[in-house]
């Protein structure tokens, strides 16, 4: 980061931080290991006084929610193509 000006400060890119961080704990929540650590993340990030990341908690549980339904959907197809 550079400063032009020793009195000014650069501006944030904010666009896209909220799915940015977002795919970023559906990653981390993916991995058994960090699943619990991605969930109290969320939940941090949801409470935080900016109100950038409201709702990220929901959306976390909402993706992570339709991706077990997608794996069980899967399991169920590969099951029948093969008794």
């Amino acid at each position: 980061m550079t400063c032009t000006d020793a009195g000014s400060s650069p501006s944030l890119d904010l666009s896209g931080a909220y799915q940015r961080q977002l795919d970023h704990l559906i990653a981390m929540a993916k991995v058994e290991g960090f699943k619990a650590y991605a969930w109290k993340r969320a939940q941090a990030l949801d409470e935080d006084q900016s109100g950038l990341f409201t709702g990220i908690a929901d959306a976390l549980k909402a993706a992570m929610l339709a991706g077990q339904e997608k794996a069980l959907a899967s399991e169920g197809q590969s099951e029948t193509k093969h008794p």
